[in-house]
Order: structure tokens, then sequence, then C-alpha cells
């Protein structure tokens, strides 16, 4: 039986021919999340893994920041064959700042020099050589005692070996003396310093200088 037309039909036909109800759908905010500090790998700072929520993309804002490649750390200590001036340039570095870079620059000490005074003439001779020859008018020689035939060719040799000195033979006819003492052919022995060196009849006194 008829009723008043209000607009609301009921059941089914409210959908079809009345006016829809207004109906507002619940507002869900979105809770903000703060992320954590991720690096280059997507790994919090913890060392987990990134979990973002479903549907979520995390765009980070900036390329992540490399860390400085590491300084080498020196420690104990460093010989170098060279003055302070021709030391390589990272050991400038190296003794800035003691407590990180300790290292120190040990500088090789000198090789030792000598001498030989001839006492016929007190000419005095350097000896800056490992092998240091003496003989007569043969090339090569350190020392040519030319105007002395009585010295063999090649009479004897000084050689420096371990910051030492020692007077050798080289098989020579007149003889080789150290303080009087004759050396038998082909012997090595050490000398010190103010030593009396005799070969045939030329003498010298050795210095370590």
């Amino acid at each position: 039986h008829p009723a008043a037309d209000n607009g609301y039909k009921g059941g089914l036909a409210s959908l079809k021919k009345g006016s829809q109800p207004d109906i507002q759908e619940p507002v869900h905010q979105m809770e903000q999340v703060t992320q954590p500090d991720f690096d280059s790998a997507g790994s919090d700072s913890m060392g987990g893994t990134n979990l973002l929520g479903e549907g979520t993309e995390y765009m980070p804002q900036n390329p992540p920041i490399q860390p400085p490649p590491r300084r080498p750390e020196y420690s104990g200590t460093i010989m170098l064959k060279a003055e302070p001036a021709a030391a390589p340039a990272h050991t400038e570095t190296m003794t800035q700042g003691a407590g990180k870079y300790g290292a120190t620059i040990l500088l090789m000490p000198e090789e030792r020099k000598a001498l030989l005074v001839r006492k016929k003439t007190q000419e005095r001779l350097s000896i800056d050589k490992t092998e240091f020859t003496i003989g007569r008018d043969i090339p090569g020689l350190d020392l040519d005692l030319h105007e002395n035939v009585y010295i063999g060719h090649r009479h004897a040799n000084i050689v420096r070996r371990d910051d030492e000195f020692y007077l050798t033979d080289q098989h020579a006819v007149n003889r080789t003396y150290q303080n009087g003492a004759r050396l038998e052919m082909g012997e090595e022995r050490k000398l010190n310093d103010g030593d009396t060196i005799r070969l045939a009849n030329e003498e010298f006194t050795f210095h370590i200088l």
C-alpha cells in the first residue's frame, strides 16, 4: 500500500532509485617513521637489514659518503743510506704527529776511510775504495810505483770489508810485510791504525781516518 515518497524505498530499491547515503571513509593518518642511517649496502648502522614497509620505496637524498682511504701507519726504524735532504718525500708525513706516525729514520754510518803515508816522499794517499791495488807499470793500479823496479806488477792490495781493512799479498817476488812480519804468498792480514807496511824496500804507514 502506498507510502509517503521521502526518497527512501527500502531494500535494494534504495540503491537504485533512492538517494545514496553520505558515507565518509575513515581517514588513516600515516605514521611518520624515522628512517635509520643506511650504508651503501642497504644495511642500517647496526649491521642489520634495511626493512621498509610494503609498497614503500626508500630513496636516499644524498649518495652514501665513502670513508677516506686509510694512511699506512709506520712504526719501528727505517734505514736509509742517504742524507736527510735525499730522503723519500713520504718521510716528511711520517715524522708529523709522532703519536700516529712514530717511525724513526736512521742514517747509515759513513764508511771509514784510510790513508797511506809513503815514508820516502811523505806523500799521502787516500784509500776510499773497496779494493786499493798497488803495483808497477800496468793499467788500472790505484798506486803505481813505476820508478821502483823491486815492486811487483801486482804486488799487494788493501781491501775494505765489513768496515775493516786487510792487507793482501799478490804473490809478490820481493814479498809483503806488516810491522816487520812477512806475509805468505796470497795471505791476507787485518790492518790496524798505525801499522807499517813494507812492499819490497818501499815503506808506508797505514792510518784509519
